[in-house]
C-alpha cells in the first residue's frame, strides 16, 4: 500500500510541476545532430522537460543497455524515460524520513542536503532502480512502473553512491570521509573504507575494471571548528584515491589535481582520467598515480566519461560539450553553444559504457540523452584537392588549391618551414597536425587530386588560444620546437611528427617561464621568458648566457613585455621581436635582428607598433611589420639598414597577414580576403569578394613555395597560390 501511495504521490508531483500553470509538458525535442564526422557523429537523441520550476536536475542514470534513463531532481522526484522516444515510462516521490541526525559531524549536510536525491542507479541489468536522498532513506523500485520493491534508512547521511558492475554491492559516500559498502539486495553492512586523516564530504565514487577498485574523491573540512567554534569549517579540496574492494585498504593515492569530480580507470591502458572541479581533465598513472606530463587537459566541466567507442565524452562546462579519442586524448568533436548542446548549466552526467550514450541534466529541470558514434571508417586528416579561383585585386591573381581538413576547433597557429615542405597547424584544443603538401603549386584537372602526407602530433599542446607563437621551426626545417601549456618544449622531428626531446629550460637551480622559443642550430635554443628576458641555451635547456635579463615589474613597467615573436629569417639572421613595447621605456624592447653565429643584436625597427606582427618579403631583403587589427596599418623595412620605407597603411588586414612570396600578402577582414602587395616601399592592397563562411583567425605562408595559408574559426584551413 505504502508502495503505491509513494507512485501516486510521484505521479501527481510530476503532473502538478510540468509546463506552465500545470499543464502538460512540451513535447520532448530530439533527435538532431550537433557533430558529424569526420571521426564520430554526436546525436542529441531527446531532450527531457522538467519535472517541477526551479528543481534543477541533481543525478541522471542510464541503464547499462542505455534503453532508459532515469532523471532525479533536487526535490526528490524521480522520473524514467525511453532516451529514443522520450516516453515517461515511470516516476516516484522519495519519501519525505522523520528528523535524524545519521552521525552528521555537521548539522549543514543534513539541513542542506537530506531531501535532496543524492544517489541514482540502475540494478539488474536496468529492471530496477535505485534512488536515495541526503539522510539515507533508499527506495529500490522497478524501473518499468515505478513499482516500490523496498524501502531502507541507512544508518548514515548519504552525499553519492556507485553500484558495482556485477550489482552486488553498493558504495555509500557520506559526510564524515568514509566510504560505507553494503551487500545488494539486502544491504548488509560488507565494510568502511576510510584513511585515517581523512574527513569531509566524499564526493565522487566508482568501481574500477572488474570491480576490483574503487575510485572516490572528497571535500576536507574541520568538524572540530564545526562543531565547537560553530564556524562553517575551512573547506579544502580533496584528491582523488583508490581502494581494494578484496581488502578495503587504501590502494593509491593520486596526485593533483585536487576537487575530483569524476573519474574513470581505462580497462585498455589502466590510466585513470579524472576531472575536476576546476573544468579541468587530467591523466593518471593507473600502477604509480602520478598525473601523465601530457595528460588530458580539455576544460572537462563535469570530469571525462567513458562512452565505448574508443571515445571519451566530457562535458565541457557551460552550453558546450567534447569528444576525445581514447587512443591519444586528442581533441575530435566539438559542440560549442551554437549547436544547441546544452542552454543551460550542467548539474549531473552519467554514462551506458556499452552503448556510447550519455545523461545530462540541466539547472533549470530539463535533461537531454546524447549518443556518441565513433565511424567504424574514420576520416583521416586529408588535403582535399581544389581548383577554385578567388579573382585578382592588386596585380595578384589567387586560387585556392586545397583545403587541409582534420582540426574541429579555432585554428589559432600556422607555422611553415622557409622552404614550404612543412605546415604545422594548431587549434584552440591544442591539437597539432602536420602537412607536407606539394612543393610547387599545381594546377589540378577534374578527378586529379594533391599529393601530401598529413601527421597528427602525438600530443597535446593544452589549451591557450591567446598565445598566437607555440610553434617554431629549426633553420633546416627538418625540426620544429612546441611549446606545452605547462612551458615545456617538445622537439618534434619531421616529417614523422615524432617528439624526440621534451625539454625544461632551467637558469641554474631556477626554471625559466617560457614565452617563445627558436633552435638557433643543433646545439643551441634562444628562448624568451614572459618577464622579458632572453637567453641563450643548449640544446638540454640549460641557460648559457643572458642577452636581455628579465625586467622587474615596476611603477614605469607595469607589467612586463617579453619578446613572442622569434623567426629564422630568410636572408640567415634571427628576428626578435615583442609582443609590446615603447620606446620612451628603451631600446633592448625593440624588434631587432640577431647574428646566428654571436647572437648579438644589429638593426632595430623602433616604431611604435603595439602585437606587431611580421612577414618577409623578397627572399628576405625586405620585411612588413603590422599592427594586428590595422590600427596602425602597414609600415615595409628594407635591408640592410632596416629603416621605414612607407607610410602606414589604413586599409591592412584586422585579422593578420602573411608573405606568400614575390613581394606579395594575403590578410581577411572578416570573412573576406585581402591582397596586399609591395611596390617600390608602398604596399598596394585590394579586397576579393569572395568570402569564407567562418572568419579568419591564423595565417601562415611561404615565401619560397608561393603558398598561403588560411585558418578559419571553424576549423578549416585553407591553402592558397598566388599566380
Amino acid at each position: 500500500m505504502r508502495g503505491r501511495l509513494v507512485v501516486l504521490l510521484g505521479l501527481l508531483g510530476v503532473a502538478a510541476g510540468c509546463g506552465s500553470g500545470g499543464g502538460t509538458p512540451a513535447a520532448p525535442a530530439g533527435p538532431f545532430t550537433l557533430v558529424s564526422g569526420p571521426l564520430v557523429t554526436l546525436v542529441c537523441l531527446r531532450e527531457l522537460p522538467a519535472a517541477a520550476p526551479g528543481a534543477s536536475v541533481e543525478r541522471t542514470a542510464l541503464a547499462p543497455d542505455g534503453s532508459m534513463v532515469a532523471v532525479g531532481n533536487d526535490a526528490g522526484h524521480v522520473r524514467v524515460f525511453d532516451p529514443v522516444s522520450g516516453t515517461q515510462t515511470s516516476a516516484l516521490t522519495l519519501p519525505v524520513p522523520g528528523t535524524r541526525w545519521n552521525g552528521t559531524p555537521s548539522g549543514q549536510f543534513a539541513v542542506g542536503y537530506g531531501l535532496q536525491l543524492t544517489g541514482l542507479a540502475f540494478l539488474a541489468g536496468g529492471a530496477e532502480l535505485l534512488a536515495v536522498n541526503g539522510y539515507g532513506t533508499l527506495v529500490r523500485s522497478a524501473a518499468a512502473d515505478g513499482t516500490v520493491l523496498a524501502t531502507t534508512e541507512l544508518p548514515v547521511a548519504v552525499a553519492c553512491i556507485a553500484v558495482n558492475a556485477a550489482g552486488t554491492h553498493l558504495a555509500v559516500g557520506t559526510d564524515r570521509g568514509a566510504i560505507e559498502e553494503f551487500a545488494l539486495p539486502g544491504l548488509a553492512p560488507v565494510r568502511t573504507y576510510r584513511a585515517p586523516d581523512d574527513a569531509g564530504l566524499v564526493r565522487f565514487l566508482r568501481y574500477g575494471p572488474g570491480d576490483t577498485t574503487l575510485l572516490s574523491a572528497l571535500h576536507h573540512y574541520n568538524p572540530e571548528d564545526d562543531i565547537v567554534g560553530g564556524l562553517t569549517g575551512t573547506v579544502l579540496n580533496g584528491g582523488l584515491t583508490r581502494w581494494d574492494t578484496a581488502t578495503g585498504a587504501l590502494d593509491l593515492r593520486f596526485g593533483g589535481p585536487f576537487g575530483t569530480a569524476s573519474a574513470f580507470q581505462d580497462p585498455g591502458t589502466s590510466e585513470v582520467l579524472a576531472g575536476t572541479e576546476g573544468r579541468v581533465g587530467h591523466v593518471f598513472h593507473g600502477t604509480t598515480g602520478a598525473a601523465l606530463q601530457d595528460g588530458f587537459e580539455l576544460h572537462a566541466g563535469l570530469g571525462p566519461i567513458m562512452v565505448g567507442g574508443g571515445v571519451h565524452a566530457a562535458s565541457c562546462g557551460f552550453r558546450s560539450m567534447v569528444v576525445v579519442r581514447a587512443a591519444d586524448r586528442a581533441l575530435i568533436a566539438r559542440a560549442d553553444r551554437g549547436a544547441r548542446l546544452s542552454r543551460f548549466t550542467p548539474r549531473s552526467f552519467s554514462s551506458a559504457t556499452a552503448t556510447g550514450r550519455y545523461a545530462v541534466g540541466r539547472q533549470d529541470g530539463t535533461a537531454a540523452v546524447y549518443e556518441v558514434t565513433a565511424l567504424a571508417a574514420p576520416q583521416l586528416p586529408q588535403i582535399v584537392a581544389l581548383d577554385d579561383l578567388l579573382g585578382s585585386a592588386a596585380g595578384i591573381a589567387l586560387r585556392v588549391t586545397g583545403e587541409l581538413v582534420g582540426h574541429i576547433d579555432q585554428v589559432v597557429e600556422i607555422a611553415v618551414s622557409h622552404d614550404g615542405r612543412f605546415v604545422l597547424t594548431r587549434d584552440a584544443s591544442g591539437q597539432v597536425l602536420v602537412w607536407e603538401p606539394p612543393i610547387a603549386p599545381v594546377t589540378l584537372k577534374p578527378g586529379e587530386t594533391a599529393s601530401t602526407t598529413v601527421t597528427a602530433l602525438g600530443t597535446n599542446l593544452g589549451i591557450c588560444p591567446k598565445s598566437p607563437a607555440r610553434i617554431t621551426f629549426g633553420p633546416s626545417g627538418d625540426t620544429a620546437l612546441a611549446r606545452t601549456a605547462s612551458g615545456d618544449l617538445l622537439r618534434i622531428a619531421l616529417p614523422a611528427g615524432t617528439v624526440t626531446q621534451t625539454v625544461q629550460v632551467m637558469q641554474g637551480a631556477a626554471p625559466v617561464d617560457v614565452r617563445a622559443a627558436l633552435d638557433v642550430d643543433a646545439s643551441r635554443m634562444l628562448v624568451a621568458s614572459r618577464q622579458g628576458g632572453l637567453f641563450e641555451c643548449n640544446a638540454s635547456g640549460l641557460v648559457l648566457q643572458v642577452l636581455v635579463a628579465d625586467e622587474p615589474v615596476g611603477p614605469d613597467l607595469p607589467v612586463p613585455m617579453p619578446f613572442s615573436t622569434l623567426m629564422h629569417w630568410p636572408d640567415g639572421q634571427i628576428l626578435v621581436a615583442p609582443r609590446a613595447f615603447q620606446p620612451d621605456l628603451g631600446g633592448t624592447q625593440a624588434p631587432a635582428f640577431f647574428d646566428t653565429v654571436s647572437l648579438t643584436a644589429g638593426s632595430q625597427l623602433m616604431e611604435p607598433y603595439k602585437d606587431g606582427r611580421f612577414a618577409p618579403l623578397a627572399g628576405g631583403s625586405a620585411c612588413v611589420l603590422g599592427e594586428r587589427f590595422g590600427r596602425r596599418g602597414l609600415l615595409v623595412y628594407t635591408a640592410p639598414t632596416w629603416l621605414p620605407q612607407a607610410g602606414a597603411n589604413r586599409a591592412a588586414p584586422g585579422q593578420g597577414f602573411s608573405g606568400i612570396g614575390g613581394g606579395s600578402l594575403l590578410g581577411a577582414h572578416g570573412t573576406h580576403l585581402q591582397v596586399l602587395r609591395e611596390q617600390a616601399g608602398a604596399i598596394v592592397s585590394g579586397a576579393l569578394a569572395h568570402g569564407f563562411a567562418a572568419r579568419a583567425t591564423a595565417f601562415g605562408g611561404s615565401d619560397v613555395s608561393g603558398r598561403g595559408y588560411v585558418g578559419l574559426a571553424n576549423g578549416q584551413v585553407m591553402e592558397i597560390s598566388a599566380d
